[in-house]
Order: structure tokens, then C-alpha cells, then sequence
């Protein structure tokens, strides 16, 4: 009974991997990688196993999770039914026009591009190309590896895109194609058997031979794309020029569409006559215009025609469509970060759909109301780049709220060094320097129309620093405001080898007050009540060494006369965040002890100026990223605190009995990124199922009513390297590390096959220790059967399964 349970609870664990009754997850930023269309339905689809769909020509979309995990590779509209397939090789259906779906099989392995054929579907995978029939069991397969693709070969060199092998086969003339190596193709029948091979660089028609892994097919020809030259062959034999688009500015994404070629290009930038920063090393599309990109109909080997134009006049980012659709009455375009476009090519008129190109999961939004938020282009140290998205349906679409014929000059300030929103007053202030400014001048913009416009305020006596911020923690510090005055924050070198640090007051239309000052200190941090009294977090400042890595608090009640300070110091910051509880105003630190590994969480009451460190952990796994797989935040009643596959949540941070917590299903963890909208929480996240991604969090089973008393038990350390070798013959290694508090000699490990029987203890487990606390586990596995087993490690509060392989 014993080894069944054992067994019962690991095949428990992996079927609840992706499924938990009380946590809803939902993706927020998708990169699409199709589209489908069938009358006044349209399909994006993409990462996330995610889709949008509208029933009524893009009028409505809903968001529709296919698949549990990984993207959709390809979609297939039917009259009666819709198919997915995913990256992971499961394939769904759904037979309610996608409202839901159901598995109907799964391949067991990566699908990289998918197409139909008369006798089913054909199918390109990472190690080999199979046929599958229409009820998906597999016909035949022809062994091909399909290498990663560097970004030179197909992305900034030549299309802008990494589309991967999403249309790297074709069906043509009762042969089945596929670009094997870039230009170079095979021919099958149908039985998966080679036919022939065709190859641009052989037959001296190309001259660096990039092929872009986009083929395409009709009744006539087959096409193929290699530097910039689209080539055509009606027998696989004879090749000749299609279209030269050499003299085509950034020729991207081409497609064949009833019989037609078409493509997209764009235009480059215009820069100040003085931003001379254009740098060889940045790939070629860094400089093309994120605004202007046109369509293209080939007609022969030197005309294209343009068809049409998609202009924006809103500030975004980058925009890349990754895929196209076009008919007589419109073009559908969609890509990266959410992004759909229609052009009515009848009215000549365009719309966005959605566009979330600037979107970072660095910064948090702010909310107007339940469904409508502000998004921002934000990063960790506090900083923003000009571009603003608003959604009002909580994320399903976004769109570039600013309005370039409204406010022509707000592109001129790209780097944002600060911003604040104003909920009382629903006014937004964004500060930086104009971006050919060589002094770093520049001024506040306020909108009080969620970003649509802005009305400039000049800065004259700030400067805005770009280049100085703390460390390690590395931010800037921002913009604050007390009843209606703002204080922020600037620097400035003084010779010989002296900082200053400004504290600027301003009234609410930005008109100087007062300005106090302390030297050689970065400051990241400030908070005042009064033109006399700053609390601030600093870090040394020197002329030899910079800012070095020793963080600490001052607070002054004479404007900057005579400075106090706390007597601890924190030398090992990750990152600080300020939480507003409960009339109280907090500073949270994570500070980091690399040599135990151990991450405390340290408070500071900013009012009453004390400091207290409140929780301690030990990370489970090495690493520097590991080291932000955490977060905090607070709504009026709890204030939640993520660390790693735990979030707990409190009433009261000084006393950890009254703590309670909540474990992510799936070894989730929250990086850094962590607020909470009414019962939602705002996350960047991942987990097993979820790739790194910002995110909406729901949480059903939060006990945030009562308060009563829980024990917690704190989260023992425990960490291994991958076994090897693997197979092995007899014995296996693995470094591990363990928990200093408890004693590694007494935990208890055994080997289980995969049956969950147990087939040894310790009698054939040793430890080597290297120190305290780490040390290498060794099997001794010489007189085991050939097959998988678990080494199974109970440690305090830690478990650890490691697979392993032996082969004899």
C-alpha cells in the first residue's frame, strides 16, 4: 500500500500540473503568428495557446485559451469545425465556432509547420518530416533536423522577422516541398520518398544565399525567396527571377494570395540632424520607421505596385506584422505584442485593432477604471520610453493613446525619466529631456486625457541624469508628490570629483519652490512632507569608484543643514519597492547574502523611521535571476509577498504567525512585477506551464476575511545540479546544496522505479561533503536493471525527485 500511494502521489503531481480549480490565469501581451479568415470570422492566433477571435468582421473579439501550453502553430477554419495544432505536437478541435475545445490527438513532439494535402496533413517537426491522415495517425516520415535559426539568416539581415519555419513547406504538383537548409530544398511524393533536390547557390543565382524559409505554391509555380530575389520554377529544374526587390527598402514579409505575390516594406526613420547614434552593430531594422510600412503587388522582375499604405499618427514602437491577409475589400495584418490591423481597401480607411508594441513586463499599469488601464513602456530602474497603450476591455486589445497631430512634438522626448499618475485628478506626468538635447535639458508633459495629448511644461533648472543611478539596485528616482507639490530628484558633477544630489519642490504647475542638496550620494529614493524635511535612500558616491554598493537612509528636517541617518546599512540590495498601507507608508527591501545564499526582506517605516527585518530564505536555485523571483504588494486590507512558489499575505508584517500563504500550482513564481486591481493581481510570472509573461491573476481561495492565527513553516533550502552521467553504468553524481539549520546525514533518500517501488535507501547512498552545506550524492547503481528511477531527497520542507537513466 505504501508503494502505491507513493506512486498515486506522483502521477497526482503531474496531472495537476496545468490545471488548479481556485487560479486563473490569463496572458496578457501575445505574440500572434498567424491569421485565419472565413466570412466575418477572423482568427489571430499565437503564443500562450492563445487566440482572438471575432464572429462579427472585427467588430468583437474575445481571447480564447486552445491549448493549455505552449503556441498554436496552425489553425484550420472549416465550415462545421475548427483544428489547432501546437508547438508541443497536441492537436484540439472545436465544434461551437472556437468558443471550446477538446484534444483529439497528440503527436509527442515539436511542430514547427503544418499545411494540408489532399491526402491528409503534412507536417515538419524538429528531428523529421511526417504525413499524417485526416483521422491523425501518421502515414510516413523522412528524417530531417531542423536547426535553430540565428537572427542574421532570416531576421535583421534579411525579412525583419524571426518566423521560424512557420512556411518552410509546400505542397506543389502532387509533391510535397520543404526548405531543408537556407535555399536548398527537397521534392517528395507523397510517400515521404525524396524525388529531388533544388538548390539556388548551386546553380550560382544568389550571393550570400540567405533563404528566408518562406515557400509558397500554385497550380504553376513554386516560389521561393533568397536574399532579396523571389524565384520561381515551374519543374523544379528551371529557375528564373521572379521579382528583384534589391532596390525595395526593407523588403519584409512576402506572401502568395490567389495566384498573386504580395509584400511589405518599410521606411526608415527620421532622426534629428544631430542623434548620431546609429551604430553597424545594431541589426538593420533598429532604424526602420515603427510608423509607415507599405504593401506591395508583384507584377514582374523590376515593378511592384503599391496597393496600399498603413500610416500611424499614434506614438508606438517597432511594429513588425508576422503575418498578412488580403482580399478585394481589406488587409489583415498581425504580429508581435498583440497587434491586428485592418485597411478597408474600398473606403481607403485603416484601423488598429490592438497594438501593445511598447509593452515592457517591467512597469505596472495604472488603473482608470474596473476594465480601462494605462500601460506603459517601463523598466525596472524606473525609467520609460514615450510610448503609452490604454486598454478599455482589462487587456483583451490595446491601442497607442498618443496622438502625434495632437501633441507633434511629444516624439522629441523619448527618454522618460520619471512619471506619476494622479488618480484623484486623472492626470498623467511624464519628465525627460529632449532627445537631441546635449545638456540634458527638457521639462515635464501632462495629459489629462489618459495620454491622448499633452501640454509641455519646461524644466530649465533640472537635468535630467540618463547615464547615474544607484547601485546595485540601479534606480532612478522618480517623481513623488505630497498634497500639491511634486519632489523629485536630479545629479550633477562638480569639480574636482564632487556629486551633488538636488532636491527639487515644485508647486502643481511645476514652478520651482525650493531646492536642498547633499553631496557625493546617488539618491534613488525620496520622501517629504515639507520644503525642509527629506527622507532619502542613498548610496556612496566616490570619484574613483562611482556609486558603490553600501545603501543607506538619511533624513533631514532643516533642508539639508544637518543630516541623520539609520544605523544599519544594506550593502546587497536586489530591488525596494514603497507600499501605502493602511495610512502607513512603507519601504520593502530584498537584500541578498550571496554567501549563504539567503535573501531577507527588510521594512523601513518611513514616517516613524525604523527598520526591521521581518523574513528570511534561502533561494532553491542558483542563479542571478533567480534572485527576482519575488514581489510585493498591497491592497486596503492585506499586503501579499511573493517569494518564489509562495505567496503569503498578512494584516500585519511584524508578526509572522498572522501570515498566511497560498502555494502557486505548477512551481509558479511571481519576478518582481506584482500589483493587485480589486481581486486581480497584475503579474510578470511563469511557471511550468507559462513562459515568462505578464499576466492576470486570479486567486479564489485567499482567506482575506479572517485573521486568524496560522503556523507557517518556513521554506527549507535545497538545490541539485542534473545528475550524470546519463546513462549511467554504476554510480550517478549530482551536486547538491542544503539548508545550513538542518542536517543532510538524517534526510531521508531512496531510489523509487517508475513503478514507485522502492529499490534502495541510503545503504547504497552516500554524501561527500565539499563544505557545510554542499557536497556530492552518490548512487551506487551497479546491480539495477537497465531503465528510469527517481532518487527521491526529503529535506525539512523540500522534496527534490531526480531522474535519472541507467543503461547497461
Amino acid at each position: 500500500m505504501k508503494k502505491f500511494n507513493f506512486f498515486y502521489f506522483v502521477l497526482l503531481s503531474f496531472c495537476q500540473m496545468g490545471f488548479s480549480n481556485d487560479f486563473e490565469i490569463t496572458p496578457i501581451n501575445i505574440n500572434f503568428k498567424g491569421i485565419e479568415v472565413k466570412q466575418d470570422t477572423i482568427v489571430t492566433y499565437g503564443e500562450f495557446g492563445s487566440m482572438l477571435i471575432s464572429y462579427d468582421n472585427a467588430q468583437n473579439w474575445q481571447q480564447i485559451r486552445v491549448f493549455e501550453k505552449g503556441s498554436i502553430v496552425k489553425m484550420f477554419l472549416d465550415s462545421s469545425k475548427m483544428l489547432a495544432f501546437s508547438n508541443y505536437g497536441q492537436i484540439n478541435s472545436s465544434y461551437d465556432n472556437g468558443k471550446s475545445w477538446v484534444k483529439i490527438a497528440n503527436l509527442y513532439d515539436s511542430v514547427l509547420a503544418v499545411i494540408r494535402y489532399p491526402n491528409g496533413y503534412f507536417l515538419r517537426m524538429k528531428n523529421r518530416l511526417i504525413t499524417i491522415s485526416n483521422d491523425f495517425q501518421i502515414n510516413n516520415e523522412f528524417q530531417l533536423y531542423s536547426r535553430k535559426l540565428v537572427t542574421n539568416e532570416i531576421g535583421y539581415k534579411d525579412t525583419c522577422l524571426q518566423i521560424g519555419y512557420l512556411y518552410s513547406i509546400t505542397n506543389f504538383k502532387q509533391h510535397l516541398i520543404a526548405e531543408i537548409d537556407s535555399g536548398k530544398y527537397i521534392r517528395f511524393d507523397y510517400n515521404l520518398i525524396p524525388v529531388d533536390t533544388l538548390s539556388i547557390g548551386d546553380l550560382g543565382l544568389c550571393t550570400s544565399c540567405f533563404g528566408t524559409y518562406q515557400i509558397y505554391s500554385d497550380s504553376d509555380y513554386f516560389y521561393c525567396k533568397v536574399d532579396s530575389i523571389i524565384f520561381r520554377t515551374s519543374d523544379f529544374k528551371t529557375v528564373e527571377e521572379f521579382h528583384n526587390c534589391e532596390s525595395t527598402n526593407h523588403f519584409l514579409l512576402y506572401k502568395l494570395i490567389e495566384n498573386k505575390i504580395y509584400y511589405i516594406k518599410f521606411s526608415r526613420l527620421d532622426l534629428p540632424p544631430n542623434f548620431d547614434h546609429l551604430n553597424p552593430n545594431y541589426p538593420s531594422d533598429y532604424w526602420l520607421n515603427p510608423y509607415n510600412f507599405y504593401f506591395y503587388e508583384v507584377i514582374n522582375i523590376d515593378t511592384a505596385k503599391e496597393i496600399s499604405e498603413f500610416h500611424y499618427k499614434e506614438v508606438t514602437f517597432n511594429v513588425r506584422p508576422k503575418e498578412f491577409f488580403i482580399d478585394d475589400n481589406k488587409i489583415i495584418l498581425a504580429g508581435d505584442s498583440k497587434f491586428i490591423a485592418i485597411i478597408n481597401r474600398i473606403e481607403d480607411t485603416q484601423s488598429i485593432i490592438s497594438d501593445f508594441s511598447g509593452g515592457k513586463v517591467h512597469s505596472m499599469p495604472d488603473k482608470i477604471n474596473d476594465s480601462t488601464y494605462l500601460f506603459y513602456s517601463g523598466y525596472f530602474n524606473g525609467r520609460y520610453t514615450n510610448t503609452i497603450y490604454i486598454t478599455d476591455n482589462y487587456g483583451l486589445t490595446f491601442k497607442p493613446t498618443v496622438d502625434t497631430l495632437l501633441s507633434p512634438n511629444y516624439k522629441k522626448y523619448y527618454n522618460m525619466m520619471f512619471k506619476y499618475f494622479d488618480e484623484s485628478e486623472k492626470t498623467l506626468y511624464m519628465g525627460g529631456p529632449y532627445l537631441d538635447s546635449i545638456n540634458r535639458i527638457g521639462g515635464v508633459q501632462i495629459s489629462k486625457d489618459f495620454g491622448k495629448s499633452f501640454q509641455f511644461k519646461s524644466m530649465p533648472n533640472f537635468q535630467f541624469n540618463t547615464s547615474l543611478s544607484s547601485k546595485p539596485t540601479k534606480i532612478y528616482p522618480g517623481l513623488q508628490k505630497y498634497n500639491d507639490n511634486f519632489i523629485t530628484v536630479y545629479h550633477v558633477y562638480l569639480p574636482p570629483g564632487i556629486l551633488k544630489a538636488y532636491f527639487c519642490t515644485y508647486d502643481k504647475n511645476f514652478n520651482l519652490i525650493s531646492k536642498s542638496f547633499i553631496y557625493n550620494y546617488v539618491v534613488d529614493y525620496v520622501y517629504s512632507t515639507d520644503t525642509n524635511s527629506f527622507l532619502i535612500h542613498a548610496n556612496n558616491w566616490s570619484y574613483d569608484k562611482g556609486s558603490s554598493g553600501t545603501n543607506k537612509f538619511l533624513y533631514t528636517t532643516d533642508q539639508g543643514k544637518f543630516w541623520g541617518g539609520f544605523p544599519d546599512s544594506l550593502n546587497s540590495e536586489i530591488h525596494f519597492k514603497e507600499i501605502r498601507f493602511k495610512d502607513k507608508i512603507y519601504f520593502i527591501i530584498f537584500d541578498y547574502n550571496s554567501i549563504d545564499s539567503v535573501i531577507k526582506i527588510v521594512v523601513v517605516d518611513v514616517v516613524n523611521k525604523t527598520m526591521n527585518t521581518i523574513y528570511k530564505y534561502k533561494i532553491k536555485e542558483l542563479g542571478y535571476e533567480k534572485l527576482y523571483h519575488n514581489g510585493i504588494c498591497s491592497d486596503k486590507n492585506y499586503i501579499y509577498i511573493a517569494i518564489q512558489d509562495t505567496l503569503f499575505y498578512t494584516n500585519d508584517l511584524y508578526d509572522f504567525s498572522k501570515w498566511k500563504k497560498y502555494i502557486f500550482p505548477n512551481g509558479g513564481n511571481v519576478i518582481r512585477t506584482f500589483s493587485k486591481y480589486g481581486d486581480t493581481f497584475f503579474a510578470r510570472y511563469v511557471d511550468s506551464l507559462h513562459d515568462d509573461n505578464i499576466y492576470w491573476l486570479k486567486i479564489s481561495s485567499l482567506d482575506t476575511t479572517s485573521v486568524e492565527e496560522n503556523e507557517i513553516e518556513e521554506l527549507n533550502y535545497l538545490y541539485a545540479f542534473p545528475p550524470f552521467p546519463i546513462p549511467a553504468k554504476n554510480y550517478i553524481k549530482t551536486l547538491i546544496y542544503w539548508d545550513l539549520s538542518l542536517d543532510i546525514d538524517k534526510d531521508e533518500i531512496a531510489v523509487y522505479n517508475i513503478y514507485g517501488e522502492q529499490i534502495c535507501g541510503r545503504e547504497r547512498i552516500r554524501i561527500d561533503k565539499k563544505n557545510s552545506y554542499s557536497g556530492w550524492l552518490v548512487w551506487d547503481c551497479s546491480d539495477v536493471e537497465s531503465g528510469i528511477y527517481f532518487i527521491k531527497i526529503n529535506h525539512g520542507t523540500r522534496t527534490l525527485y531526480l531522474k535519472v537513466l541507467v543503461d547497461r
